[in-house]
């Protein structure tokens, strides 16, 4: 059976998403002395004596309040309870027993759900009788305790543990939920990031308002889709493919043991002193050339003498320049010139492949992160916002692509360039929104054009993000989002083999060289894939200095024409004869 849900109610103020932190054991929620702090409701996983549940933060509850955003943090709390098995009312001992906790003691006693009265706030004996009023509510147990300190916490979570519904017998049931993609949604205030999570999940799960701040924490939540047919085949075409190139690369390697095999048996022959060349010299001579011919480049009609050449499988030794006589004569599409390290390449290729394939064939569950939005500092005046602001960046380090959202009816500000450059910076992958586009008035075949092209300029270091413009208020558009999320995240972990970006970095210095630098020039020996997540390049070089900004940047477009990357930054790290790295 599903994890019990635990939620957490009561007025402003009175220590809930305190006793929250405590009972999930980690600073999970905002925390401030003022009111209306919390107004998501926030969820996390917690164990109660042993016994996993998910514990529900909820905004503070007025029964009465008909003004500003109370009314909506009232509604979401409704929801909690009714999603609830148990629930745990707060009270503020300090503050005595008030009308509002009456009413709030009423409504959870008709939800006929089990409910669990708790006096915060009393932090030693001298404040024990603070509880006491609170009895007049009709109670039959009453739980002192300090949230802030721990006191009669665990009291109250064994009392909860004890009055919640059976453990099931289905193992797969009690495994945290793990996401196959976590998403987080950025932007400055008021750019419409709530109503675009509420979009995708098809439900209000987030607090909307017209007031800039109205998302106070980062709150995630989690989106189950039905597995996708047209994912499932094209993860398993990636997989057949991947098969292939394994199979394609081990019989070329088979292919180039037995040829090595046989050069060492003709070499033995023609050194051999009881063999008789007078019958058949000119097929001796050209059997010989035959196996030495693709190492130095010689003709084989010639009778001369063959060296063969130590240094050519040596990479550190053997730059691929375009000027480099050894291309001329080297098919680089032959399978028997795959290194060891590229059958292991293409192994770990088969491995995500395959690891794609399963997630596709299983629920698609993504999780969506709701940031604070964050302005810029200057204008950063609370506590409160500058803790939701550091949430927020915590967000972008915990997501895989960040949704980038911008509002279509102030353009590109200074602020959404510092947001890009901040996602750019950490490494995520990258979609841009361009949200409230139904908002834009006189709007013409051009205008769009025209905006993708203030976007291109003012965000040229993430010119690789996709550009989706949507109305999240009506929908527009947002059912293109997590496919463009999916094909993001499938190039944010991809890994391209060894043999092919060698094939493909000498195809791309052979045309265009590298620029020269006091009269030296750069020399690229190889190039290998060292990590995904973003995708990184190690480049073998004679001096990582002389590759100028330039030249890397054709280098990384020239990637991005060959193998696409959509979405994700490429990073190269470059690797000196001394063997010392330097990222660029």
């Amino acid at each position: 059976m599903p994890k019990p849900i635990v939620a957490i109610v009561g007025r402003p103020n009175v220590g809930k998403s305190t006793l929250f932190n405590r009972l999930c054991g980690r600073r999970h929620a905002v925390v401030q002395d003022m009111p209306g702090v919390t107004r998501d409701r926030h969820y996390a996983e917690a164990e109660l004596m042993g016994r996993p549940v998910v514990v529900i933060d909820t905004g503070g509850f007025d029964p009465e309040a008909e003004e500003g955003m109370l009314p909506a943090m009232r509604a979401q709390a409704e929801i909690a309870v009714r999603e609830a098995d148990a629930v745990i009312a707060v009270y503020d001992g300090p503050d005595g027993l008030l009308h509002a906790d009456e009413t709030i003691a009423r409504i959870l006693a008709r939800s006929g759900k089990p409910v669990f009265h708790v006096v915060n706030k009393i932090d030693g004996p001298r404040h024990e009788a603070l509880s006491a009023e609170f009895w007049s509510l009709g109670v039959e147990e009453l739980y002192s305790v300090s949230a802030l300190h721990g006191p009669g916490v665990l009291d109250l979570a064994e009392a909860i543990a004890e009055r919640l519904p059976p453990e099931g017998d289905d193992e797969r049931d009690q495994r945290p939920l793990r996401a196959t993609a976590r998403v987080a949604v950025i932007g400055r205030p008021n750019v419409g990031k709530s109503t675009l999570v509420n979009r995708l999940l098809g439900e209000d799960r987030l607090l909307v308002s017209d007031v800039p701040g109205t998302t106070v924490d980062s709150i995630d939540t989690w989106l189950v889709r039905p597995p996708d047919a047209e994912a499932i085949a094209r993860a398993q075409a990636a997989v057949d493919a991947a098969r292939e190139a394994l199979e394609s690369a081990r019989e070329g390697r088979r292919a180039a043991k037995a040829e090595a095999e046989a050069e060492a048996e003709a070499r033995e022959w023609v050194e051999s002193p009881d063999e008789d060349w007078s019958e058949t010299p000119d097929e001796a001579d050209d059997e010989v050339q035959v196996f030495y011919g693709r190492f130095d480049g010689g003709s084989a009609g010639g009778g001369g003498d063959v060296e063969d050449d130590e240094d050519a499988g040596d990479p550190d030794e053997s730059p691929v320049e375009a000027d480099d006589p050894r291309l001329a004569d080297i098919d680089i599409e032959d399978s028997r010139w795959r290194a060891p390290e590229d059958i292991a390449s293409l192994k770990e290729t088969l491995r995500d492949a395959e690891e794609a394939l399963l997630d596709a064939r299983s629920e698609q569950r993504t999780m969506l992160i709701d940031t604070a939005g964050i302005r810029r500092r200057k204008w950063v005046k609370t506590p409160v916002e500058r803790i939701s602001i550091v949430r927020s960046f915590k967000s972008i380090d915990r997501a895989e692509v960040c949704l980038l959202v911008l509002d279509a009816t102030t353009g590109v500000t200074d602020q959404d360039a510092k947001l890009a450059g901040l996602i750019q910076d950490k490494g995520r992958a990258c979609v841009i929104l361009v949200n409230k586009w139904d908002a834009v008035p006189n709007k013409d075949t051009w205008t769009a054009g025209q905006f993708v092209k203030e976007i291109r300029r003012d965000l040229q270091f993430i010119s690789y993000a996709p550009i989706i413009f949507i109305s999240a208020l009506s929908g527009q558009r947002t059912h293109r989002i997590l496919g463009t999320v999916d094909r993001v995240r499938q190039s944010y972990g991809r890994r391209i083999g060894t043999s092919s970006l060698n094939r493909w970095l000498s195809s791309v210095v052979r045309r265009n060289q590298p620029p020269s630098h006091k009269k030296k020039r750069l020399r690229i020996y190889y190039a290998q894939q060292v990590a995904v997540a973003p995708p990184t390049i190690l480049l073998s070089v004679n001096d990582g200095k002389l590759l100028q900004m330039a030249y890397r940047r054709f280098l990384l477009n020239q990637l991005r024409v060959a193998y696409g990357f959509e979405g994700t930054p490429v990073r190269f790290v470059l690797r000196g004869r001394d063997r010392s790295r330097a990222r660029r």
